[in-house]
């Protein structure tokens, strides 16, 4: 099973996305959404493939190893293209604490990573999440699926603005009905 070149391909389209839309100054919030809400879902797809093409086959070093190296290039690569993010100010404070989170997550997965490729033993392998550093990354994972839940409630909150676009005296910014879905959890995905 050679997993790598999916990953890198979706991946290295996010990074576009994101660097395309993080070019010209401060975006608009739907904008900043919009490139969020493509990325994650892109990675989470990803990130669900990945578990279904792992549980087709038998466990081994190899392909336990392949699915934490995909999983940790999934990672950073969405970290990396959230960085390049110039969101707008009313979006700045839940993109530092989504910063915060996923790095948080990232570091907490790495570890995880590091321990699958220091083992040769796959009963460790399998029971990873369930020691002291996959319970921590899976608190890292909820914090930032809360952060997520935040930030697509706030967004879902511009609705209460309809009534405000193509009003020329009211700003633009106020005019923004952003509509996303960030398929937080796993039964959005």
């Amino acid at each position: 099973m050679d997993l790598p070149l999916v990953p890198r391909l979706l991946t290295g389209i996010a990074v576009i996305v994101f660097a395309l839309a993080a070019c010209g100054g401060s975006m608009t919030l739907t904008e900043y959404a919009t490139a969020v809400e493509s990325s994650l879902n892109s990675m989470n797809a990803q990130l669900a493939e990945d578990v279904a093409a792992v549980e087709a086959v038998a466990p081994s070093i190899a392909v336990l190893r392949d699915w934490a190296d995909n999983r940790m290039a999934l990672r950073h690569d969405f970290l990396a293209g959230l960085e390049e993010l110039n969101p707008p100010s009313e979006a700045a404070d839940l993109h530092e604490a989504a910063l915060a989170a996923v790095r948080a997550l990232v570091a907490a997965e790495q570890e995880l990573a590091d321990q699958a490729h220091a083992t040769d033993d796959v009963e460790m392998l399998l029971g990873l999440w369930d020691t002291p550093a996959g319970e921590a990354a899976q608190l890292a994972d909820q914090k930032a699926v809360e952060i997520c839940l935040a930030a697509q409630a706030a967004l879902d909150a511009t609705a209460d603005r309809s009534g405000f676009v193509g009003m020329p005296w009211v700003p633009l910014e106020l005019q923004q009905v952003v509509r996303v879905a960030f398929a937080c959890t796993g039964d959005e995905q």
